[in-house]
């Protein structure tokens, strides 16, 4: 493969992780505007946050599926059909006017973010390997965060505007389709060895460990989703701030995040996965106590950069572990896994989150969740202390 060609698969690669980080946080700067705007819809506040989620619900029972399914398409034949499905799904608001008509609409978009995120994940593993493909894994995070601080803030903009307009920048992936057309081709991962251990054995992922990082992209779902779900809320009805404060306040975080994922393949090739898990936790935790006592939104602010340096480390630190472990055959299975573990934790995050927030207050309401991330990362540590013993 010519350097230019490997470069221009490299571009779409990292444009086609960015449609995943667009997927929820897109629209929500316009969750007050639109709960507003249907309020005559019974439970309407929560039918908007679900909005958001539905997305994540129908991951969580389709991306599974997704490496089955590659393997009669064919790996860029389904991406291609799915980027398609995401522009026409995603901009739904744009022209629809009932709020059952959009979560319908969200439901198919599901559908296409699942064989995104699953095929373009695997595709990093079948292009690259080796060193290259860790420091590629590195610029996919940073990438995907400061796609973030670019559509997020913008969509701020746009909610001030109008409810409805952020719908318009999920047609993004058509800017690229035809590029994508070109230059993507099935890669052939049959002369690809399986990843052997320190004694030259190939390594067998049990299912223990497999369920333990499923969990933890659950759990960390579960935890960071909770930003763009309840924060909004807080900034515009508790803080008295605008939507457009909402979009670079999440944009923020995501800058944060990018730094830290840019500089993923350093940390990494100092500390092993579950001590990195741990930092992810421990980092949100904090992060959410600083949320809880911030009286202005600039401490506020401080608070969500320390959340975004835990996700930051949680995605590509994820996303690793299986490239790295998995044998080819079954890498696109498990990445495929991981997107419905990650999905449902963020589906189930507003599940979860909005009695407690509804009781407590939203500010106080963050409270609870970081004690919940501080046991998570002990556990962690737990984890990694048993497996050293064995």
């Amino acid at each position: 493969m010519l350097d230019r060609e490997k470069s221009v698969i490299g571009v779409l690669l990292l444009l086609s992780s960015m449609l995943t980080m667009m997927s929820g946080a897109i629209i929500a700067p316009s969750l007050p505007a639109i709960s507003n705007y249907f309020h005559s819809t019974p439970n309407s506040e929560f039918l908007t946050k679900i909005v958001l989620t539905t997305p994540a619900f129908v991951i969580t029972f389709t991306a599974p599926f997704v490496g089955a399914l590659s393997r009669r398409t064919g790996k860029i034949r389904l991406l291609l059909s799915a980027y398609i499905l995401y522009a026409i799904s995603g901009s739904i608001g744009l022209y629809v006017d009932t709020l059952y008509a959009i979560l319908a609409g969200r439901m198919f978009f599901g559908l296409s973010v699942a064989v995104i995120l699953t095929i373009t994940t695997t595709l990093i593993g079948d292009y690259f390997s080796g060193a290259q493909r860790s420091k590629f894994i590195s610029i996919q995070g940073s990438f995907v965060s400061i796609g973030g601080i670019v559509f997020i803030s913008f969509a701020g903009f746009l909610a001030d505007l109008s409810w409805r307009y952020p719908f318009a920048m999920y047609l993004f992936p058509l800017l690229f389709f035809v590029p994508a057309l070109k230059y993507l081709y099935e890669p052939d991962i049959s002369s690809e060895e399986s990843p052997k251990d320190s004694g030259g054995k190939v390594k067998k992922l049990s299912n223990y460990v497999v369920g333990y990082i499923y969990i933890l992209g659950f759990l960390g779902m579960v935890l960071f989703y909770l930003i763009p779900v309840h924060l909004p809320f807080l900034i515009v009805n508790e803080l008295g701030e605008s939507a457009s404060t909402t979009g670079i306040a999440i944009a923020i975080m995501s800058v944060s995040g990018a730094t830290i994922s840019w500089f993923y393949k350093n940390i990494k090739a100092r500390f092993g996965f579950f001590q990195i898990f741990f930092s992810s936790f421990f980092l949100m935790g904090i992060g959410f106590i600083v949320i809880t006592l911030a009286p202005t939104i600039v401490i506020l602010i401080f608070g969500l950069i320390i959340s975004g340096y835990g996700l930051g480390l949680l995605i590509p630190n994820s996303n690793l572990f299986f490239i790295d472990n998995a044998s080819p055959a079954r890498r696109t299975s498990l990445l495929g896994g991981l997107s419905s573990a990650f999905f449902i934790g963020q589906f189930l995050s507003t599940v979860l989150s909005d009695p407690v927030f509804r009781s407590t207050g939203t500010q106080a309401g963050f409270l609870y969740f970081a004690i919940s991330s501080f046991i998570i990362s002990i556990l962690v540590m737990v984890i990694l202390q048993v497996r050293k013993n064995k």
